[in-house]
């Protein structure tokens, strides 16, 4: 994935987010009961996750929200696995155990998530640690929400990744939404929340592939490992 990608290529990956997105909320609304507890979805944010991912190379690794069906798709996950797994069946990516909030493929890179807002944040920083003792050049994108950046280990992961120079970016991805408030009813963080930590805070357009991948793996073993928010 280091070369530049072929855009159509790009295109093609998020329309195949947008239709299995479509196919997983079709299934959720018409047929309750078929997809246990609840799901969410990441329509609208394919442009993010396609031109983010494309910036990486194979090793890397990814964590992302439990808003997680479009990244595995972006690295090349079995849908058919994946859609086996949000149905709860044995032939799914983790046996059926984890269903639409907690997908893992690490084969890929994809090493997981969780239904706890903003635990994408600490466990990349602990993997990009694994990552700069293995010292490989393997980086790792830390996708999460503008309301996790709301939380205590925002702040404590981006001063240790700043401190020990990981080889992590994060990339908030944000959708003007922390839950169900609106940011106009509270403080919004954007990229200086790196700068303060001394890292590097660069602002894109999320629904342009285009100006995402410049932001996403290669500055970060460019410069070593140093951190800041990408969006």
């Amino acid at each position: 994935m280091s070369t530049a990608p072929d855009p159509v290529e790009l295109y093609r990956q998020m329309v195949r987010i947008r239709e299995f997105e479509e196919r997983v909320k079709s299934s959720f609304a018409d047929h309750p009961g078929v997809i246990r507890g609840h799901t969410h979805l990441a329509d609208g944010a394919e442009a993010s996750i396609v031109g983010s991912i494309a910036a990486i190379r194979p090793g890397d690794q990814v964590m992302a929200t439990y808003r997680c069906h479009g990244y595995p798709i972006a690295l090349g996950t079995d849908t058919t696995a994946m859609l086996a797994e949000i149905y709860g069946r044995s032939t799914g990516l983790c046996g059926g155990y984890g269903g639409s909030m907690h997908l893992a493929d690490p084969e890929r890179g994809f090493l997981g998530t969780s239904g706890i807002v903003g635990q994408s944040i600490p466990q990349a920083t602990g993997a990009a640690y694994a990552a700069q003792v293995r010292g490989v050049g393997e980086v790792v994108l830390c996708f999460f929400g503008d309301g996790a950046s709301k939380q205590g280990a925002f702040h404590e992961s981006l001063n240790i990744a700043s401190l020990w120079k990981l080889p992590i970016v994060f990339v908030m991805e944000n959708n003007s939404f922390s839950g169900s408030t609106h940011r106009a009813g509270g403080r919004q963080r954007r990229g200086g929340g790196a700068v303060g930590h001394q890292g590097e805070g660069v602002q894109h357009a999320g629904r342009d592939r285009r100006r995402r991948r410049p932001a996403a793996g290669p500055r970060a073993r460019r410069r070593g490992g140093r951190t800041g928010p990408r969006r």
